[in-house]
């Protein structure tokens, strides 16, 4: 028996004399290298390099150039020609939702759009007078002109409009009806307009009619009233149809009574607030008009004020004259000459008559007058004042709220019936109500260094998916298999150091002598030794690293350590 066991223990003397020194460093990790094996060192390597290229992913996507928005909502042809542009100058660019959006690195993206504006890009997919730049003169008929002409007008009213605020792109309709000969009426030009808004942004009714004149004063002949519009929602903003009609009347009428609440709320406001201080005072006005239109025709006659406007005078005279004969007919009285010769005998009557006539007519004094009312009057006032209070020192010298007292609510009362023409026969409402105004208003809220945008959302929701898939690739991953190879890996390690006091031992078992104090191990002592030494201890390892791992993980650390 001494002799096999010599033979074992010079083996493992020599085994322990050509293992690498566990004392330095690079031994100990030349030594953890070999106990692992092939296998278990590729896959080691395998995740490392996962590691190593999901990071190296996560800081390429972070440090990658910033991206912003060129130009958005475009027309495929605007988008090509644009695009096109960028490869010519070399720019690197993204294109997002079909096509219709393009991005730029934002460092660039300022001097991109001069460039762009300055050769006419984009020209928003209409064709505008640039059309006859493009047409020769030679073939071209009437028809063709009169097209083209209609085109490019359509295309720069176009341009015009979209340059509005509220509006995203539009599109306008020209109907021009060419002039008959020999026709008595003449069919007068329209319009259609097609608004594309912004979000929700919508266009109230003077933005609407100065659309309408903005139009009519660029096409000859249309009035403003034969311009339709309609929004991308398919809501009617202009009839076209309407000129001096009903409801182009009952829109001008709110345009009034609007403008004068308006009026009337900005005067209370001023007035109260020379006594209470600037935003302490807030008024609401509500008022009822009357637009109905009334003419009066009068005429007035005055007796009283007679002129003679004509005279006539009419002035007669007649004189007749009559005379009785006595003589018999005979055939001498018949004759020539017979009166000459006989002298005349009988009776003569003379009549003298004088008529006179006057006419005189008189011009009665008369007055016509003609009198329109005009809309607009007012029939009741309804007026709503919130004002604050004070703020007043106390005693300490801090600023407490104070309310006003009834009789300044009162003289504040009278002041804003005198300014709005308050009469209590139409019925007019004044209220003055003194409540705490609220301290915390928008401009007080803290202004924000950074506004992002919807592509800054969407780069910042990448980033952190990205990191979320990292941490969980480490966490559930690369994690549990590194665990699970290590300490299987080192659990056939030959037993040394301080580790031996924290492996069990039972009964009958070999146990290993503590190291001794130059660190190298003594070997095996003899009087425990039970069957063959290195398949015992193998076995005894694996037991005890099944039956408690985390001393078994204590006792691998500190092997490494050593």
């Amino acid at each position: 028996m001494d002799q096999p066991l010599t033979k074992g223990s010079a083996a493992v003397d020599q085994a322990a004399s050509n293992a690498p020194d566990r004392t330095s460093p690079f031994g100990h990790a030349t030594a953890t290298l070999r106990s692992l094996g092939a296998a278990r060192l590729l896959v080691l390597s395998a995740t490392a390099l996962g590691l190593i290229g999901l990071f190296a992913f996560l800081l390429l996507r972070v440090a990658e150039p910033h991206y912003t928005l060129l130009y958005g909502e475009l027309e495929l042809d605007d988008s090509a020609a644009i695009v096109g542009r960028l490869e010519a100058l070399g720019v690197a660019f993204q294109l997002q939702g079909d096509g219709r959006a393009i991005l730029v690195p934002a460092d660039q993206a300022l001097r991109l759009r001069m460039t762009l504006a300055e050769e006419g890009l984009p020209r928003g997919g209409s064709v505008g007078d640039e059309i006859f730049d493009q047409q020769s003169a030679l073939g071209t008929t009437e028809f063709l002109a009169n097209v083209n002409l209609r085109r490019a007008l359509e295309g720069e009213l176009a341009r015009t409009i979209a340059s509005l605020a509220d509006v995203r792109a539009a599109r306008v309709h020209l109907v021009l009806p060419r002039r008959e000969l020999f026709r008595r009426q003449q069919i007068e030009p329209s319009a259609s307009v097609t608004l594309h808004m912004y979000g929700s942004r919508r266009l109230d009714r003077r933005q609407v009619q100065a659309v309408q004149h903005l139009v009519a004063a660029a096409v000859p002949g249309l009035s403003p009233g034969r311009i339709a519009i309609v929004d991308d929602h398919g809501a009617l903003l202009a009839r076209g149809d309407e000129g001096e009609s009903e409801s182009a009347f009952a829109s001008q009428a709110d345009e009034m009574r609007e403008a004068y609440e308006a009026r009337l709320k900005r005067t209370v406001e001023e007035l109260l607030e020379r006594s209470l201080g600037p935003d302490r005072a807030h008024a609401e006005v509500n008022a009822e008009l009357d637009f109905d239109q009334e003419t009066i025709t009068e005429e007035t006659f005055d007796p009283d004020g007679q002129v003679v406007r004509s005279t006539q005078t009419v002035e007669e005279e007649s004189r007749v004259a009559e005379r009785d004969d006595d003589d018999a007919v005979t055939v001498g009285n018949n004759l020539p000459n017979a009166a000459a010769e006989t002298p005349a005998t009988g009776r003569t009557n003379n009549e003298n008559t004088t008529r006179t006539e006057e006419t005189v007519n008189y011009e009665i004094s008369r007055k016509t007058r003609n009198h329109t009312e005009v809309g607009g009057r007012v029939q009741r006032l309804s007026v709503a004042v919130l004002v604050d209070g004070r703020m007043t020192p106390n005693a300490e010298g801090e600023l407490v709220y104070t309310p006003l007292e009834p009789s300044e609510l009162e003289q504040m009362a009278s002041l804003v019936r005198s300014a709005i023409g308050f009469d209590q026969a139409r019925g007019d409402v004044v209220e003055i109500k003194n409540m705490p105004f609220s301290t915390v208003t928008a401009d007080d809220a803290p202004a924000s260094w950074w506004t992002p945008t919807k592509y800054d959302l969407m780069r910042l929701a990448e980033t952190a998916a990205l990191v979320v898939v990292a941490i969980m690739l480490i966490t559930l991953v690369a994690r549990p298999m590194i665990a699970r190879l290590l300490p299987s890996a080192a659990a056939g390690l030959p037993a040394a150091g301080e580790a031996h006091a924290a492996l069990p031992s039972s009964a009958g078992r070999p146990a290993l002598a503590p190291p001794t104090s130059e660190g190298q191990p003594t070997g095996v002592a003899m009087d425990a030794v039970e069957g063959r030494v290195g398949g015992e201890l193998i076995r005894r390892t694996r037991d005890v690293v099944e039956q408690a791992p985390e001393e078994a993980v204590t006792v691998i650390r500190a092997w490494l350590q050593e």
